[in-house]
C-alpha cells in the first residue's frame, strides 16, 4: 500500500514539476516578447502555448495594455507633429506682416520733417522690429529642423556658379544700395555636397 501511495505521490510531484517548468517557460517567453515590443516596428501579441486560464488571462491583459500604450504613443506622435506644424505655420505667418511693418518703419525713419524725438522713437521701433524678426527667424528655423525627420538629400553643387548667379539675381539691390562688390572667383569651380 505504501508503495502505491509513494508511486502516486511521485507521479503527482513529477506532474507538478513539469507544470511549474512549463509555467516558467511561458513567463520567460512573455519577458522576451515584452522586450521585443519596445521596437517600433514590432507588432505582435503575446501568445500562450500552455492551456492555463490564469496565464491566458494574464497574456490577454498584457496585450490590452500593449495596445493601449501603442495608441497613446501614436496619439502623442500625432500631437507632436501637429504642434510642430503649428509652430512652423505661426512663425511663417508672422514673418510677412513683420516684414511690412519693418519696411514702413524704415521709410518713416528716413522721412524728412520728423522731430528728433519722433526719429528716435521710429528708430527704437525699427530696432525692436529687427530683434523680433531675428527671433522669429530663429524660431522658424528651429521648427523646420525639428519637424523634418527625413534624411537630407544632398547633391554635388558648384558653389562658384551659385555665387555668380546670386550676384546676378540681386544686382538691382546691390546697385540701389550703392555697393560695388569686389568679386574674386577661383579659377576652378569649387564643388560641395549640399542640399
Amino acid at each position: 500500500m505504501w508503495i502505491m501511495i509513494s508511486g502516486i505521490l511521485l507521479i503527482v510531484c513529477l506532474a507538478l514539476l513539469f507544470y511549474i517548468g512549463a509555467v516558467k517557460k511561458e513567463l520567460k517567453n512573455f519577458k522576451e516578447e515584452l522586450k521585443l515590443t519596445q521596437k517600433s516596428d514590432y507588432n505582435r501579441q503575446l501568445r500562450v502555448s500552455l492551456f492555463d486560464k490564469d496565464l491566458t488571462a494574464l497574456a490577454s491583459q498584457m496585450n490590452q495594455n500593449l495596445d493601449y500604450q501603442k495608441k497613446l504613443k501614436q496619439r502623442s506622435e500625432d500631437a507632436e507633429g501637429r504642434w510642430k506644424q503649428s509652430v512652423s505655420d505661426i512663425a511663417h505667418d508672422l514673418r510677412t506682416p513683420l516684414t511690412v511693418v519693418r519696411g514702413n518703419l524704415q521709410l518713416l525713419s528716413k522721412e524728412e520733417g520728423l522731430t528728433e524725438k519722433q526719429r528716435f522713437y521710429a528708430n527704437v521701433c525699427l530696432d525692436k522690429t529687427d530683434a523680433l524678426k531675428h527671433m522669429i527667424d530663429d524660431f522658424f528655423e528651429l521648427s523646420v529642423l525639428e519637424s523634418d525627420t527625413t534624411p537630407v538629400d544632398t547633391k554635388l553643387l558648384d558653389v562658384t556658379s551659385f555665387l555668380v548667379q546670386f550676384i546676378v539675381d540681386h544686382e538691382t539691390v546691390i546697385c540701389e544700395h550703392g555697393l560695388q562688390p569686389d568679386i574674386r572667383l577661383p579659377e576652378k569651380s569649387v564643388m560641395i555636397w549640399a542640399n
